[in-house]
């Protein structure tokens, strides 16, 4: 694991030991896992398409929901692709993925309930990156889909809990 290495490498692997997604230590009880291992990535690449992710679909909903509220979506998305994980994966995982689909999720609720809620070209773009989403998951072995489908499910089920009524994009 790239971040493993980096992080042994340069004294700091006990920081990686500590914060991934690991299921046999929440089960022990290390509850803390259940967000730190957002803040881990497999590489350079694996943390530039987490923060391309955020670039594109994290403004307009933070705009919408506020401040609070948008860190009260993150947080959702991240326990939602975490105890996907744990459920249905015994396999470490890091990364802000589960996060970033729980975006497209919520940009998925309002494409589903709120016709005429966003422009063509936003639903366009939500389209597109779920069918990568969706391929890459397959074409990579890799990648964490109980994750992904984790953060996404959480992201769709937000705006029932938190509603507000302005036009997003």
């Amino acid at each position: 694991m790239f971040v493993k290495e980096t992080l042994l490498f340069a004294g700091y692997g006990w920081i990686v030991d500590l914060a991934l997604l690991s299921p046999p230590h929440v089960l022990k009880g290390e509850v803390w896992r259940l967000i730190t291992y957002v803040f881990l990535h497999t590489g350079f690449f694996h943390l530039l398409f987490n923060l391309f992710f955020f670039y594109l679909f994290a403004p307009p909903l933070e705009r919408f929901y506020g401040k609070v509220s948008f860190v009260f979506l993150l947080l959702v998305t991240a326990l939602t692709g975490s105890l996907a994980i744990l459920l249905f994966s015994p396999y470490p995982s890091v990364g802000a993925s589960g996060i970033g689909y729980g975006l497209l999720g919520t940009y998925f609720h309002f494409i589903i309930h709120k016709r005429g809620f966003l422009d063509e070209s936003s639903k366009n773009t939500v389209l597109i990156f779920l069918v990568i989403g969706i391929l890459s998951s397959v074409i990579f072995p890799n990648i964490s889909i109980m994750g992904h489908l984790g953060g996404f499910i959480g992201g769709y089920l937000f705006p029932f809990l938190f509603k507000r009524r302005r036009r997003i994009a």
